[in-house]
């Protein structure tokens, strides 16, 4: 009788030592906020959301940015940002925006309406090992109360 106990015991902490699945899903960058300096660069913060059950080490994304359909702006960044499962963290990227794309963003402060965007190229993982597309639309707009920022 015990040893029928002791194995039941010993197939019953096997059955445990899996621990959940992983599972790999691919991540979504965006773009969270524009705040535009006075030097007329431009500072982003990229929001990368970890959809996968797993800690994800991020090392490279390179994309597009097209605002508005003022021509795209490039984003290549190396951030080795690891994000929690299920989570998101944001980055600051610097970019220099092309005359079409200031003049867009000047109608929005001015009143404008709502700018739509398009963040497109991929994002590679170094641990867990990965290259996943991005591909993300979206709009931003003049935020009352704080003068150069669209979200």
């Amino acid at each position: 009788m015990r040893g029928l106990l002791l194995l039941l015991l010993v197939f019953g902490l096997a059955a445990c030592a899996g621990g959940p699945p992983r599972r790999i899903f691919a991540p979504e960058a965006s773009i969270q906020e524009l705040r535009i300096g006075d030097d007329q660069r431009w500072t982003a913060q990229l929001r990368i959301r970890n959809y996968s059950t797993v800690p994800m080490t991020y090392a490279s994304l390179d994309a597009e940015f097209d605002l508005g359909q003022t021509g795209p702006m490039k984003i290549a960044i190396t951030p080795d940002l690891t994000v929690p499962a299920g989570a998101v963290d944001v980055l600051e990227v610097e970019l220099t925006p092309n005359a079409a794309a200031r003049e867009a963003v000047a109608g929005v402060l001015n009143g404008g309406a709502a700018l739509r965007y398009k963040l497109h190229g991929e994002i590679r993982s170094s641990d867990p090992r990965g290259r996943y597309d991005v591909d993300f639309a979206s709009a931003l707009g003049a935020v009352p109360g704080l003068p150069n920022v669209l979200r």
